[in-house]
């Protein structure tokens, strides 16, 4: 059974879309341009094979999909930073780092 995996890089941006009602401004907050910020959530939409948001020129909202990954995105990313913080009493470094094979590097919208 092939394990699937969120980019959580890539969810942190889509709710910093919602929470800002804007690509522009979700990516000053995260530290992306708003081209980046339209990639990550291509991808993301791309994964899933549904629209996330709904995009006129003024506004954004969110697809039924999108309210569920929205609320379960705000959960993962709290239990990252909990996960985080927990982590970092045990020592003094305050980074993970991963390694995998390069196959996998695409599935974290890593190119």
């Amino acid at each position: 059974m092939t394990m699937q995996h969120f980019d959580l890089d890539a969810l942190a941006t889509f709710v910093e879309i919602v929470a800002t009602g804007s690509f522009t401004e979700a990516g000053q907050r995260v530290g992306k341009t708003q081209a980046a910020v339209s990639a990550s959530i291509s991808r993301l939409e791309k994964r899933l094979g549904q629209r996330l948001l709904n995009r006129t020129a003024r506004t954004v909202s969110l697809t039924p999909l999108g309210k569920v990954l929205y609320e379960r995105s705000r959960t993962l990313l709290a239990l990252e930073q909990e996960t985080i913080e927990a982590l970092g009493g045990l020592g003094t470094r305050k980074h993970v780092r991963l390694g995998m094979p390069d196959d996998y590097i695409g599935l974290f919208g890593v190119s």
